[in-house]
């Protein structure tokens, strides 16, 4: 959730207030993506708010919760119910695509004809018990819930911990009422991949689709412009960060009788680290790289290529996934600070400056990052 971030940036009767939309959002059971808007919005609003120095009931009223069911529960139109049901089918499709592809290219073996692979059968009960708590989560939510704590008044963020147990005792109520010994529905698995598959490529197409009469383009500018906030958000948590650890080093340097750090030896100590990381990060890429290749070659060599190919793609997926959370991410440490030297070095200033700047200048969703620091 990509508000979790700005929301740090809220205190006192702000933060308190947006505690309060936030766990009535969550409860709304709607799709995290519209959720995350809303309340990004919010903080927008509170955020203004802070710097202009309005009080909060002056900006939503005295009832917090009078405002959130009118900033939440907006009725929505048959387009935007019709939308909203086929992202949910694209979600259910898209778990079943992959889960289902997996296992028929696990349990692959080269001798395979076409007809073997079209008899092989897969058990679609999970998928239509997981429809059925789903449905009955959303109407205990929407008819029982909510409306009792809305009538008591009830609202506070760990109303969140009743809603999730009120889930998990759904889902064992559930697995109780349909075995899996004694239910059973096989379909023909690639008929399912086939039909999931298609839908997946219908949804994904209309939507740039769409997006390319509105816009003029199939890329989400919407989507960016969050990106490059997120960003923002993630190097001015970095910068308080590093600056705050050296303030403490530089009071230790005091307190043992020593010189502390000028802002010049911090900002070459900075850099000498960044310069460290990048390099750990080429070389761990490096090697990595390496031992998928020559993984690979030994288990095509022993067991034969569509093993092989498996085994690659499980080890880039995994290795892969690994690299880009720690170094590749634009979020990751060793980005983020080379982000932060690059943009002091353009402005001129030391850490410590750039922090003052920061603070000076709070946070206006109209500033945006340049691409080249982004991407």
């Amino acid at each position: 959730m990509k508000y979790i971030d700005a929301k740090s940036m809220l205190d006192g009767e702000y933060l308190e207030a947006f505690s309060t939309a936030e766990a009535y959002g969550l409860m709304m059971n709607i799709d995290s993506r519209e959720l995350d808007d809303k309340l990004m919005n919010l903080i927008d609003l509170f955020t203004t708010a802070k710097k202009r120095g309005r009080p909060v009931d002056k900006v939503i009223g005295t009832n917090t919760e009078s405002f959130c069911r009118e900033y939440f529960e907006t009725s929505l139109s048959p387009a935007q119910k019709a939308k909203r049901a086929a992202a949910v089918i694209f979600r259910y499709c898209a778990f079943a695509f992959a889960f289902e592809t997996l296992i028929l290219l696990f349990s692959w073996e080269e001798s395979y004809t076409a007809a073997d692979i079209m008899s092989i059968k897969t058990d679609v009960t999970g998928y239509i018990v997981g429809i059925v708590i789903a449905c009955i989560y959303t109407l205990i939510l929407r008819y029982v819930i909510r409306p009792l704590f809305s009538k008591h008044r009830f609202i506070s963020l760990k109303s969140s911990y009743t809603v999730c147990g009120i889930f998990i005792a759904v889902v064992v109520a559930v697995s109780l009422l349909f075995p899996y010994d004694e239910t059973s529905l096989s379909v023909p698995a690639a008929a399912l991949i086939g039909i999931t598959g298609v839908y997946l490529f219908t949804y994904e197409a209309a939507k740039l689709i769409i997006r390319y009469r509105k816009t003029g383009s199939v890329s989400n500018p919407e989507r960016r412009e969050e990106k490059c906030i997120e960003i923002e958000l993630c190097d001015r948590r970095a910068v308080t960060i590093v600056a705050g650890a050296y303030r403490k080093r530089n009071d230790r340097l005091i307190m043992k009788g020593k010189a502390p750090l000028t802002p010049d030896e911090v900002m070459k100590k900075i850099r000498r680290s960044n310069l460290i990381s990048r390099a750990v990060t080429v070389a761990a890429a490096a090697y990595i790289a390496y031992s998928c290749v020559s993984y690979t070659v030994r288990t095509t060599l022993e067991e034969g290529i569509m093993s092989g190919l498996l085994f690659l793609a499980a080890l880039a997926v995994i290795e892969g996934a690994i690299m880009w959370f720690f170094f590749f991410s634009p979020k990751s440490s060793v980005r983020s600070e080379t982000r932060i030297l690059k943009k002091c070095r353009d402005l001129g200033v030391d850490i410590f400056k750039y922090e003052k700047m920061l603070d000076e200048s709070g946070y206006d969703d109209e500033e945006k990052l340049e691409n080249d620091d982004i991407l």
